[in-house]
């Protein structure tokens, strides 16, 4: 596979420059921090724990009920650049975090549950469930019992809203962004993606299509910026279920 860095979003210039063959599939290798949507203190602090798959645009706030507000809800926060769709911390405040965002302007992506009991099936048996007033959740069938769950300790995995939406990761702490790199990266359901990174230097390079599976990648040089959308030409919606970042 050639991989080369070319024109990305709204008009930036991407550098003519070459990867190489540098993508394989193997076994996940150990990394600094893993980002797996699984982290209970990061879906804690997401507007309704994503209670119904909706990732939003949130702001912190310690007065809140679930110390969380909708971004929309908070424009202090939004001026100041505090919101986020999610973030998990990696191994402390000085190392930063990592923050997934929605990068095309639309107002959420889905983190969907990945254990069984949240089934098409489950939830039209179940329903749904508002037990703070904060917002209607899906319920889990439990040996066909209909459960309200922990919404925050229930595993989740990344599904776009549509093929064409990009999500953007970056690594930021209390002085501003960091340098890291994706070593690698599982990609669910049955949609390819592409990835695109920003190195430090400026210059954009990119994988075209990474087939679901799990990737080992070898970034030649530091990124402050990835990008990730469904392949050119696919149609339906994709899947991240986790991936590792190395800091820098």
């Amino acid at each position: 596979m050639k991989i080369t860095a070319r024109s990305l979003l709204r008009g930036s210039v991407a550098a003519g420059l070459t990867l190489g063959t540098v993508l394989s599939a193997s076994p996940a290798k150990a990394a600094a921090c893993l980002v797996d949507f699984d982290h209970r203190f990061s879906l804690y602090n997401l507007y309704a724990q994503a209670r119904n798959t909706f990732a939003i645009k949130t702001a912190y706030s310690a007065s809140a009920p679930l110390h969380s507000v909708p971004c929309a809800d908070a424009p202090d926060q939004e001026a100041a650049g505090n919101c986020y769709y999610y973030r998990e911390p990696c191994t402390g405040i000085a190392t930063g975090s990592i923050y997934v965002d929605d990068d095309s302007g639309l107002d959420h992506y889905h983190l969907v549950f990945s254990n069984p009991g949240f089934g098409e099936a489950d939830i039209q048996a179940c329903g749904f469930v508002n037990p703070d007033g904060v917002g209607s959740g899906f319920r889990k069938r439990v040996n066909n019992q209909c459960i309200t769950p922990t919404w925050n300790e229930e595993p989740r995995s990344l599904m776009s809203h549509l093929a064409s939406q990009w999500i953007k990761v970056s690594r930021v702490s209390a002085a501003g962004s960091l340098p890291f790199k994706i070593t690698r990266i599982n990609v669910g359901g049955d949609t390819p993606i592409q990835l695109w990174f920003r190195s430090t230097g400026g210059a954009w390079y990119s994988w075209s299509s990474l087939a679901p599976g799990n990737h080992n990648l070898s970034m030649p040089s530091a990124a402050n910026l990835v990008r990730i959308r469904a392949a050119e030409g696919e149609t339906g919606p994709y899947e991240i279920l986790d991936f590792n970042v190395e800091m820098l």
